[in-house]
């Protein structure tokens, strides 16, 4: 049986939310030999991944687009992973993944310390020291997290009343850093806003025409059928349909913020990057009130162009 890369990792799967009866669950990575230990509490670092896929592929749970370096990073420094999944464009809207992010934020102040003592796993989370991390879409997500966190904690259940936040802990819910990787940060470039046909990862979706019926005829089915997803592998269809809508400029329809509000995720990037060259480093060198993010982007990405996220 071959190796999974997982191997080193007991897995925990957890419900963080339920939507109309569909549950959305976070699975925790923790590293085996912690479960070994008896009566040694250890207060281990908390790295939060989330998926990639375009918001429209992937789950928690995909091995093939789980960076082998984020698992070494993790045992490298005794940390436990945490990985939620969310709701799939274009199913549900970018309001509906927002408010699963947040949810799953709220979940690990109020739950995790909890379900962590109780589970007798011999480590507590250190809820102060987190890495968000994210590849694709779920780069997108670290950085909205990453901007976002102290409002979200703070609103607590007030854009939400399913919500409700009772016995949270007192720790604080500290992000320490983002990793971002080959995420669409800005939607208003050319390349996400003009069709044309275009060869993505070395393969070229139908000709605009039969890409834009194969587009309506999906979204004509999922009208009538109401459904969440939150689970998708990329299957060939489901990966052609990706492509297309890619080639045909849609995600810049599905990810904008209807009101171009504060839960616009991709406004707010822009406003930190417009503080950022406002700003002036402290005398100890350090910008304030700034999140340390790194961003990492391929030259020749074909997918995510590299200006995507450029302010």
């Amino acid at each position: 049986m071959p190796m999974s890369r997982f191997d080193p990792f007991a897995l925990f799967d957890l419900p963080y939310r339920i939507v109309k009866n569909h549950s959305l669950d976070a699975t925790l990575f923790i590293p085996t030999h912690f479960l070994s230990r008896s009566n040694h509490k250890q207060r281990c670092p908390v790295m939060v991944h989330f998926h990639g896929g375009g918001f429209i592929l992937g789950h928690r749970r995909y091995e093939p687009w789980f960076a082998q370096w984020f698992l070494d990073l993790a045992q490298a420094h005794d940390a436990i992973i945490i990985r939620p999944d969310y709701r799939l464009l274009p199913e549900s809207s970018m309001a509906d993944i927002l408010s699963d992010v947040d949810h799953f934020w709220r979940w690990v102040q109020c739950d995790l310390l909890r379900i962590a003592e109780e589970h007798s796993w011999g480590f507590t989370p250190d809820l102060s020291r987190i890495l968000c991390c994210g590849e694709s879409s779920g780069g997108s997500l670290a950085v909205y997290s990453g901007l976002e966190l102290s409002s979200i904690l703070s609103d607590g259940a007030g854009h939400d009343r399913e919500a409700a936040i009772s016995g949270c802990t007192d720790d604080q819910v500290v992000i320490q850093a983002v990793i971002c990787t080959y995420a669409p940060l800005d939607l208003d470039v050319p390349e996400l806003r003009i069709p044309r046909p275009r060869t993505i990862m070395g393969m070229r979706p139908p000709p605009p025409r039969q890409a834009e019926i194969l587009i309506r005829k999906y979204m004509q089915k999922l009208q009538q059928s109401g459904s969440i997803r939150t689970w998708q592998e990329p299957t060939p269809e489901m990966w052609e349909l990706f492509l297309c809508m890619t080639q045909q400029c849609y995600f810049s329809r599905l990810l904008k913020g209807k009101d171009g509000g504060n839960k616009d995720m991709f406004n707010m990037v822009k406003r930190m990057a417009a503080k950022v060259t406002q700003q002036h480093p402290n005398p100890e060198g350090k910008m304030t009130g700034i999140i340390p993010l790194w961003i990492i982007h391929g030259m020749n990405d074909t997918l995510v162009s590299l200006f995507f996220w450029n302010p």
